[in-house]
């Protein structure tokens, strides 16, 4: 069977925004899903740094070895509305036009995932 794309969610995957606050603005990596860094979520530090970290980010390993592959890319990722502008930058930084991008809240994400056949 050949392999019609590769599916990836966005951020802690490919986009290292935690790697990038922690660097940028020294913010521990967290040991929570929620956590506040001197009283701010990732939210708002996030905006606080005029979202430049959705740009900025550096990329993972992952998207390292997917790059690599040459398999086609299909990232699904839920992004606020305001974070849209500066996560398209990011992907075309890194994917030019060569990916087809869904933003999909969880719940599609996971309606979807059910629809997509595994690799085993």
């Amino acid at each position: 069977m050949a392999v019609e794309r590769i599916v990836f969610d966005l951020d802690g995957v490919l986009r290292d925004i935690q790697g990038y606050l922690k660097q940028r603005l020294g913010v521990p990596c967290p040991s929570t899903w929620e956590w506040l860094h001197h009283g701010k979520d990732i939210f708002q530090l996030i905006k606080e740094d005029n979202y430049a970290c959705l740009v900025y980010a550096p990329a993972t390993p992952y998207y390292t070895a997917l790059r690599i592959s040459k398999y086609p890319v299909e990232l699904w990722t839920y992004q606020k509305p305001e974070w849209r502008p500066y996560t398209k930058l990011w992907i075309q930084n890194h994917f030019g036009e060569d990916v087809v991008v869904r933003f999909l809240k969880p719940v599609e994400k996971q309606r979807l995932a059910k629809t997509v056949v595994k690799l085993k």
